[in-house]
């Protein structure tokens, strides 16, 4: 955390949304996205694992695996999107989302996303503040992570603010309860 006579140059902060939660839903991250002065820096908003955004998120071997434990899908479907689920194993409509929603395989997705967006607008003496509900606090803590290992962005305070941190279902999570 910053000391409290700290001035930042700069203020990133960073939204992420719970499960099947997105910039347009009635909870409080989008409230705060919505509702925040941006006058400092930027804001990006991350939508929730299952809210539709990554249909066609690539399978990864990880993911595949875990769909392979939960009897959904084989090895076979690495390497291609979400949404051709549908097709491979005939789930029906929103089969991406909810595979997506049950997996939380996004989450991923959304940490190596704001990484990258952060790298980009990083400047000195930037502070970065993340707000984030249920699998949306889980990436905060991921991205948190991600930042402290990251040589352009592990001198910036980074200050979070979680509500309900829950990385999903055990028996279908691949990244929850391990860390």
């Amino acid at each position: 955390m910053a000391p409290l006579n700290y001035t930042p140059s700069r203020v990133a902060t960073v939204y992420c949304a719970g499960t099947q939660f997105d910039s347009k839903s009635n909870d409080v991250i989008a409230w705060l996205n919505q509702n925040t002065t941006k006058a400092q820096g930027e804001t990006f908003f991350f939508p929730g694992p299952g809210s539709g955004e990554y249909a066609d998120t690539l399978i990864t071997a990880a993911a595949a695996r875990t769909l392979e434990r939960s009897k959904l899908a084989s090895s076979a479907l690495v390497g291609l999107p979400a949404r051709v689920l549908k097709a491979q194993l005939d789930l029906g409509t929103g089969a991406a989302t909810n595979i997506d929603a049950m997996t939380g395989f996004s989450l991923r997705a959304n940490i190596d996303r704001a990484l990258d967006l952060l790298r980009a607008s990083a400047t000195d003496g930037m502070v970065i503040n993340m707000a984030g509900w249920s699998r949306g606090a889980v990436t905060c803590v991921g991205l948190a992570y991600r930042l402290a290992d990251d040589p352009k962005l592990s001198k910036c305070p980074v200050n979070l603010f979680l509500f309900d941190p829950v990385p999903g279902p055990r028996s279908a999570n691949i990244w929850n309860w391990t860390k």
